[in-house]
């Protein structure tokens, strides 16, 4: 059937279907037995059915057996996603962020999905969540949850081509679907707050196997936002969104970066790429652990990103006590000079005073999925 023939039967058919309702016998029969080719239709009926509310459990049952059966659109899930029991959401979300594509449709209905099945973690404490109504509250997602889960699905989803995403309407250009469904996440302020984020970076950063997006998470906490910020400083949002997210500069320069040298991070190239990206967005902040770093790899991040040699050298300049320390970090940094400093730019994050004190623990080499960048 034409394209423009099933539009025009799905416009009549809408009132006829929102009479019925969605308890009718024959109805539900007919989605049940729907024939191939009928796809479209039977997802308009679906919409239909709960767009001014949430699904019966008839109609949950109905769609689980037809997607246990037949290969249908992700969008059938949409609908019926948040009246799931956790391991069916968790088993099915993957299938859902791989609508993403570049436009803005899909990525509307991953964000719905999303405030649908994660739960708003509580202001204050005896705070009530905004997703109601809804008894099951131990069956939806917590925010922590769900980031680490996009993050251990890489293999699943799969890092795909470079496509353009939408961050609170500032272009930037993402490597993979998972990075525009991250990057749904961090749009979602209130949900994502730094504290949320804190947690995810601390439990991926724990594991033995890195995921070859979670550097590139951290960066895009500080340099999307740092980019939202000095261009739309007249939204309300990105300012939020700016506040949030600069807190846990303290927490990635003093842990964070300081864990991942523990753990070898510059034997695996995409990870180390990353961790170079991060230092140079949180700087000077970073200073403090990159001086943890054994000298060949200092050297290295500096070729690699020169403007950060002038602020290292200040900083060396003033904290390092010992001459010969200091005159063994000037070998790697230069001389000061002039032109050097006029070109170093650093991003507009708070310093952290004292240098940090990397982890006591057996240093073993970071690892990441071998899945290209």
């Amino acid at each position: 059937m034409d394209v423009s023939v099933q539009e025009a039967v799905q416009d009549l058919i809408t009132a006829l279907v929102r009479s019925l309702g969605p308890s009718h016998g024959k109805l539900l029969t007919l989605m049940r037995t729907f024939p191939p080719g009928a796809d479209t239709l039977a997802l308009r009926v679906l919409n239909i059915f709960t767009e001014h509310g949430r699904p019966s459990g008839q109609l949950v049952a109905l769609v689980k057996a037809l997607l246990a059966e037949r290969d249908l659109d992700a969008r059938f899930l949409i609908p019926i996603i948040a009246e799931m029991d956790k391991p069916d959401i968790v088993r099915h979300l993957p299938r859902i962020v791989s609508i993403l594509n570049g436009t803005t449709e899909p990525k509307n209905l991953v964000r719905s999905v999303f405030g649908a099945i994660v739960t708003t973690p509580p202001q204050t404490f005896g705070s009530v969540t905004s997703n109601l109504p809804r008894v099951r509250q131990s069956e939806l997602l917590t925010p922590a949850e769900l980031m680490v889960l996009l993050h251990e699905s890489e293999k699943e989803i799969g890092l795909k081509s470079a496509i353009e995403g939408m961050l609170e309407g500032c272009v930037v250009c993402l490597r993979s679907t998972l990075f525009v469904a991250i990057g749904i996440c961090f749009s979602m302020t209130d949900v994502f707050r730094s504290e949320i984020l804190a947690v995810v970076m601390q439990q991926i950063v724990d594991e033995p196997v890195l995921p070859t997006l979670f550097l590139r998470t951290v960066s895009f906490a500080f340099g999307a936002l740092s980019l939202l910020f000095t261009s739309l400083l007249s939204n309300l949002k990105v300012i939020q969104a700016v506040t949030t997210y600069k807190s846990l500069v303290g927490f990635v320069s003093t842990t964070l970066l300081s864990r991942l040298i523990t753990k070898k991070i510059w034997m695996n190239a995409p990870l180390w790429e990353g961790f170079i990206r991060c230092a140079k967005v949180i700087a000077p902040s970073s200073f403090g652990a990159l001086l943890q770093l054994p000298k060949e790899q200092l050297r290295e991040l500096v070729d690699k990103q020169p403007s950060l040699k002038a602020g290292l050298r200040e900083y060396v300049m003033k904290k390092a006590g010992n001459k010969a320390r200091v005159a063994g970090y000037l070998d790697i940094f230069g001389e000061d000079d002039s032109s050097g400093s006029a070109n170093t730019h650093v991003s507009p994050t708070p310093s952290i005073p004292a240098t940090p004190t990397p982890p006591s623990q057996p240093a073993q080499p970071a690892t990441a999925d071998p899945t290209p960048s």
